[in-house]
């Protein structure tokens, strides 16, 4: 099953499969994040989620990650200027 994501100018095509791993992922180390500390999507994955992913796939997590935030699915806020990447989080 695909899942359609829309970033206020273009859609992306996601395996809702993959995109609940991802939500898991970082539900999963929420607990462990230090306040008013930004993280990248990268550290909140982790390196055995994100080390054997392929470029595209990491940015499409990254699409997906700013999804998650834009719609409340996960605790975190974006911080910093929204042109700044990679893009860092922190609880809310």
């Amino acid at each position: 099953m695909k899942f359609l994501m829309y970033d206020g100018q273009r859609t992306y095509e996601v395996a809702w499969s993959y995109y609940v791993s991802l939500r898991r992922e970082i539900l999963f180390i929420v607990p462990a994040l230090v306040p008013e500390v930004a993280y990248t999507v990268e550290v909140l994955l982790g390196s055995d989620f994100w080390d054997p992913l392929n470029d595209d796939t990491k940015k499409l997590s990254g699409r997906c990650v700013a999804h998650m935030v834009r719609h409340g699915e996960v605790p975190l806020r974006r911080v910093g200027c929204r042109h700044k990447y990679p893009a860092r989080y922190a609880l809310k």
